[in-house]
């Protein structure tokens, strides 16, 4: 008895814990939390000599785990383009010869033929998930080696692994979207650029390497613009008497590996039949008039689907110059709330939205709350390292390419899921800023 008389304090303590604790569960803080304290746990006392292998396969059990779970209805664009991957395996070329969809927006055709490729080989449209993990596994272990070049390299570990738990990309998986691959290539060409010696003779090796993902990862979709303002700049930046030559030898090559990478690829669907502009946007002006929309905050409107002819040059440049000149006023309030949807905003409806229908409600609320502190975490600690005085030089460019993505999606059609391939960026510059603190907090114990 006098064991229980001991025992029942506590027990009535943890009982009360329950109601304080249960709505910071909901809020998705608590399980964070949670997974913060284990990670801690395991970096501080396990010891992995092989990390890179470890990461990737980590991440890739856990992107399988999700694939084999998760049911995402296949729909929208995405529907659009696997049903035509697999209609030119029937060698039914008038599918998409025929569909305003492909004639208007040829560059979608590049992840269609990569989509057709392996459909060709596997005869599965599961393989197609399992390249989706692939890749995306690869992405979380490029964020770990161009991370370890700027910081501790247990640091770079904690921030790629809590990249892999991150459920936007992770859930993202059961989509067949482009985003994966392309931000694999992406990443790949940053990788390069960064991390390779900059010797005299690897110049044009280096310029070969970045040229070549980058050209890649533009055929698979076309975000290509924003690596070359930010690499341009840096160019700019970096440029010294000692090694002039040496920059605009490297820039030069990666320009003209993107140009011939991207034109043959260009070429080849127009020998192919598929669409006689190749690869090119046939209505750049669609993402501009949706962008500039003020009263859905430059999201997708059916409003505008029905209000504009796709392909209309002159009631394009007229809702434009009505939106922008016309607008003036409502501008800057318009692009501060589309920077707020990119980069602070969840939205998992792409590969969990169907939970709302399937009595999981609460669930998939449950993770847009845990999504909303993975995001807010790397947000905050990637503010902190743009303010770093002591950072490598390379670490520039990082900020370069945030700025330049921050001013695209000033003007053109926002959603929260076209910050997938700038978040890992964002996360490398927040490693930069979580050891500034760790080492700023050391400084000020030694006081």
């Amino acid at each position: 008895m006098k064991k229980l008389e001991k025992f029942l304090p506590f027990f009535l303590g943890i009982l009360l814990l329950f109601p304080l604790f249960y709505p910071l569960t909901k809020m998705g803080v608590l399980p964070f939390l949670l997974l913060l304290f284990m990670l801690y746990l395991f970096l501080k006392k396990g010891e992995c000599k092989k990390s890179a292998i470890f990461i990737f396969l980590f991440s890739f059990c856990l992107r399988m785990v999700v694939i084999l779970l998760v049911n995402t209805p296949l729909e929208h664009d995405f529907k659009t383009m696997f049903e035509a991957a697999s209609a030119i395996n029937r060698g039914a070329f008038d599918v998409i010869k025929t569909s305003d969809y492909f004639q208007l927006f040829g560059y979608q055709l590049g992840h269609t033929l990569y989509m057709s490729f392996f459909l060709k080989i596997f005869k599965s449209a599961f393989f197609l998930y399992v390249l989706n993990g692939l890749f995306s596994s690869g992405i979380v272990l490029l964020i770990y080696l161009i991370g370890k070049d700027f910081v501790k390299e247990k640091t770079a570990m904690a921030f790629s692994l809590l990249y892999s738990l991150f459920p936007f990309p992770l859930l993202l998986n059961t989509v067949l979207t482009n985003q994966h691959h392309s931000t694999f290539f992406f990443l790949l060409a940053i990788y390069f650029l960064l991390h390779l010696k900059q010797e005299k003779e690897s110049w044009w090796k280096k310029g070969i390497l970045v040229g070549t993902c980058l050209g890649i990862s533009h055929i698979l979709r076309p975000e290509g613009m924003v690596f070359f303002v930010a690499f341009l700049v840096y160019l700019l930046f970096s440029l010294t008497k000692k090694n002039k030559k040496q920059l605009l030898l490297m820039g030069s090559t990666v320009i003209l590996c993107f140009l011939v990478l991207t034109s043959l690829a260009s070429f080849g669907i127009k020998s192919l039949g598929l669409n006689p502009n190749g690869l090119r946007n046939n209505d750049p002006y669609w993402k501009f008039i949706v962008g500039l929309n003020a009263t859905t905050n430059g999201a997708y409107s059916e409003n505008d689907q029905k209000l504009y002819t796709f392909g209309n040059t002159k009631q394009a440049l007229e809702l434009i110059r009505n939106r922008t000149l016309g607008n003036m006023t409502q501008l800057p309030l318009l692009f501060l709330k589309k920077e707020v949807i990119l980069f602070t905003k969840s939205d998992l409806s792409w590969s969990i939205g169907y939970f709302q229908q399937s009595g999981k409600a609460e669930l998939y609320q449950f993770l847009t709350n845990l999504n909303q502190c993975f995001i807010y975490f790397f947000l905050i600690f990637a503010i902190l390292g743009c303010f770093v005085k002591q950072k490598k030089k390379e670490s520039l460019f990082l900020i370069l390419l945030i700025g330049v993505y921050f001013g695209v999606y000033l003007l053109i059609e926002v959603m929260p899921r076209y910050a997938y391939s700038i978040q890992p960026i964002l996360l490398i510059l927040g490693m930069i800023g979580w050891d500034s603190l760790r080492e700023w907090k050391k400084k000020g114990l030694q006081k």
